[in-house]
């Protein structure tokens, strides 16, 4: 079932989108279900109370805090969360790509871009829900979503995977091997150390030859790796933000 959030401080703009994307899921014959926000700080509750969404239409202009602080916020709290800015204000789009928005729109063409982005949406999800690592052991059988995993990292014969949970799985394995096959499938992932490699996607900062991820751990980036990994995260953000 998809999850969406609609937040304007428009009644107007908001019960729009709703009656767009409902009779969308009608006709697609998808289930979801789609809760609206008048306030931010309403939306910020159900967020701290544990509530998630899969795909977040927002305003960016709104009285208590613009939709490019709430989309920042949002993106600390989930990875990969679908965005998607709505407003009047067309001089506004460059900058909501820098936070990596799956679609901007205005609000003058909501009933044409609002089916066609949900028709994008779906497609991308569908195409990623396969997208698994499996780790085979003596006894069992571990299936991680590419989507879960922050980084990993060597221990003697093992990879460690640090994953978006608090959980931390072990294969016996050369992280090197690991990296190439995760490769062959998502290119978000690279290898920025002998000893280290990352999901981009969860990577926030680069400085000082160390990555800030999502999780709040810090991964090196060796001398000799630097110039590549920088342009591994330059080219994917950039590459996302245009999706």
């Amino acid at each position: 079932m998809l999850k969406i959030a609609v937040i304007d401080d428009e009644e107007y703009y908001s019960e729009l989108i709703r009656q767009i994307v409902d009779n969308w899921l009608m006709e697609k014959g998808c289930q979801g279900e789609i809760d609206c926000f008048d306030h931010a700080d309403d939306f910020k509750t159900q967020i701290e109370n544990g509530r998630c969404y899969d795909i977040y239409f927002m305003d960016i202009e709104m009285p208590d805090i613009s939709g490019m602080e709430l989309a920042s916020y949002i993106r600390m709290k989930y990875d990969s969360p679908f965005i998607v800015f709505v407003t009047a204000h067309m001089e506004y789009s460059v900058k909501c790509y820098r936070y990596h928005a799956w679609q901007y729109i205005t609000k003058d063409s909501i009933r044409t871009l609002i089916p066609e982005t949900m028709d994008s949406l779906i497609q991308h999800l569908q195409a990623h829900k396969s997208n698994y690592y499996m780790i085979e052991g003596a006894n069992d059988l571990i299936r991680i979503a590419y989507d879960q995993i922050q980084y990993l990292c060597k221990e003697g014969k093992y990879t460690l995977f640090h994953t978006d949970k608090t959980e931390v799985f072990r294969e016996r394995r050369a992280l090197s091997k690991v990296i190439e096959d995760m490769q062959q499938v998502d290119d978000a992932f690279i290898m920025t150390d002998k000893s280290y490699g990352v999901n981009i996607r969860h990577v926030l900062r680069l400085k000082d030859h160390m990555l800030t991820m999502r999780n709040g751990d810090s991964v090196p980036v060796s001398l000799p790796r630097y110039q590549q990994v920088k342009k591994a995260i330059s080219d994917y953000w950039g590459r996302r933000a245009w999706k």
